[in-house]
């Protein structure tokens, strides 16, 4: 899931990840993440932008604890650190690439999504 208020960036990122084999529902603020969430969606990786409007990505890491899914933080600042061994830090702007590399690190094949929408789902139903 790719957690991104700018809308541009959010879906620039997808196609992105798309042409990379992987795919993902993107939520374009923390509540909006939060009630996927809440309505069972259980992504593989979450990309969080760090500096959300409303409910920042710190504290959207503090709620999505209790998912126990692994957070990859997107973010242009060069202070934004964590203690969190859990949690990947990649910089804005990246390659996508890099972001692929990541992404392997945790063990998601490029043909799976980047969530798990159940046996009755597939990629066609990805932009609704």
């Amino acid at each position: 899931m790719i957690v991104e208020d700018n809308k541009l960036q959010a879906e620039t990122l997808a196609v992105l990840l798309d042409k990379a084999g992987y795919w993902a529902k993107v939520a374009l603020s923390g509540i909006a993440a939060l009630n996927l969430m809440k309505n069972k969606l259980r992504p593989s990786v979450i990309l969080l932008d760090i500096h959300l409007p409303i409910m920042s990505g710190d504290i959207m890491i503090q709620e999505l604890e209790q998912y126990h899914v692994p957070i990859i933080v997107m973010t242009a600042d060069t202070k934004w650190t964590t203690t969190n061994p859990a949690i990947k830090i990649i910089r804005k702007p990246f390659k996508i690439d890099d972001l692929v590399k990541i992404l392997s690190e945790y063990k998601i094949k490029r043909s799976e999504p980047l969530i798990d929408l159940g046996p009755s789902h597939d990629r066609s139903e990805r932009s609704k």
